[in-house]
């Protein structure tokens, strides 16, 4: 199963690299394909850094998306947005203070 997985990897990453011309993806591609046990070990000596920092871009690109199409969906008020882009919750202390035991107890 993981022999699958990786050279899947392998392709997807080939094709989603930016840096590589037309041919040279080509001449990877043909590389893992008809050798795939040392094209895919080649691949991920050469590439291996620039694959995992390709990978880590598209996860927080996927991230701030569905961020903004959870805000958008709910509708989420605008002082809420920005606390959130600035990093702070957008509840103030007063709110976040337990009620006190008086408060608690059902009126008979």
């Amino acid at each position: 199963m993981l022999w699958i997985w990786v050279p899947d990897l392998v392709f997807i990453d080939i094709f989603r690299s930016r840096d590589l011309s037309g041919w040279a993806k080509a001449l990877w591609f043909i590389f893992v394909l008809f050798i795939p046990l040392i094209g895919v070990l080649v691949y991920l000596i050469a590439r291996g850094d620039s694959m995992h920092e390709r990978a880590a871009q598209e996860a927080r690109q996927e991230d701030r998306e569905v961020r903004r199409y959870i805000q958008d969906a709910a509708g989420a008020p605008s002082t809420a947005r920005t606390a959130h882009q600035a990093g702070r919750p957008a509840w103030t202390a007063e709110s976040s203070r337990p009620m006190s035991s008086s408060a608690r107890r059902p009126k008979s």
